[in-house]
């Protein structure tokens, strides 16, 4: 269908109104069909409707924003997204007073995997200062039976900001993006406070995730802490993986930030660390990868050139070779050396 556009201009009894139909809008990162805009000036009404909203990374569709449903300059957002196509709404009053634009968020409630999550706390907003450059999310806490997800946060600029988000029993494969290599389940319980501005420069860090699985293999429970300052660009932070109140790994170290680049020095404590969990990144190449692994490891270098240093014994150690249909039995207590980015036996 073709392109509408339709104006009236204002006359003597104030009657004006915009109406702009699209069918189809393309730029180099979305493709946006269906849109559809109403303006009428008299009635005090605004109505914005997109039939799909899309780039690589999210879908929306039957989205709709009306304004002024009860003339108390509150406004309605409706929608659909996800392949799934689970529904949003969001119910806000919108204040424009001094150059500070205010959204005070009555309800918002959608559903993820079928969970309903609901607004709990009902002095939500969202507020931008035009003088300062602004912007604050305020008292911003969702819930559903199970997971909560709270968080406040005050951004001015990368070097002028603060945010302190806390999640509990957060189901974490519903927030991350599909990978067809890295598929990780568990449930989040976190603590995150960072705080960057003329006062203050801190930056802390406590992450739980209960029953950690990686491509369908039981890793155990993750526990990560984090303290240091952004602007020394200088972490302490520590690490354990524990199964059955075992732990099968801890780790303790340094990260800092170098021109940019991350850099990490990490001391590492196997106890009978299971390895089976390789053999899903192995696939068609190596797999049937079994093994106990005891021993001490350093990880050093910058995230892009990585490297490992140390060594390990290795116990029931197995793996099998498609290419050629040999398994590989390897003898209990065998030495594994590790040095840079090679592996000796």
């Amino acid at each position: 269908s073709p392109i509408k556009f339709e104006i009236a201009l204002e006359d003597k009894n104030n009657n004006s109104y915009v109406e702009l139909d699209i069918p189809f809008l393309s730029t180099s990162g979305y493709n946006i069909e269906s849109l559809s805009l109403k303006l009428d000036r008299k009635k005090e009404f605004f109505k914005f409707d997109i039939g799909t909203f899309k780039n690589k990374k999210f879908l929306f569709k039957k989205l709709k924003l009306t304004t002024n449903t009860d003339k108390k300059n509150r406004a309605l957002l409706t929608g659909l997204y996800g392949e799934d196509e689970e529904r949003f709404e969001i119910f806000f009053e919108n204040k424009i007073l001094n150059k500070k634009i205010t959204l005070e968020l009555n309800d918002i409630s959608f559903y993820l995997d079928r969970e309903h999550w609901k607004l709990k706390d009902s002095t939500s907003s969202i507020t931008y200062n035009q003088n300062t450059k602004e912007f604050n999310l305020k008292n911003f806490l969702l819930e559903t039976e199970s997971q909560t997800i709270s968080t406040n946060l005050r951004y001015k600029s990368t070097d002028d900001f603060d945010l302190k988000l806390i999640t509990k029993d957060l189901k974490i494969n519903q927030f991350l993006p599909k990978n067809e290599k890295i598929d990780l389940s568990g449930f989040l319980s976190s603590e995150i406070i960072i705080n960057q501005n003329k006062e203050l420069q801190s930056a802390t860090a406590n992450l739980n995730i209960k029953n950690l699985d990686l491509n369908k293999n039981i890793i155990g429970d993750l526990d990560f802490t984090l303290n240091g300052s952004p602007i020394y660009k200088t972490f302490k932070i520590s690490a354990s993986v524990a199964n059955n109140y075992k732990k099968n790994i801890f780790g303790i170290g340094n990260v800092y930030i170098l021109d940019k680049d991350i850099n990490l020095d990490i001391d590492f404590n196997l106890d009978d660390f299971d390895l089976s969990f390789l053999s899903s990144f192995g696939k068609s190449k190596v797999n049937k990868i079994h093994g106990i692994m005891s021993g001490k490891l350093n990880l050093w270098g910058s995230l892009s050139d990585i490297k490992l240093k140390g060594q390990t014994l290795i116990n029931k150690g197995n793996l099998y070779l498609p290419i050629t249909n040999t398994e590989y039995k390897i003898k209990d207590r065998t030495p594994i050396y590790f040095q840079d980015q090679s592996i000796k036996f």
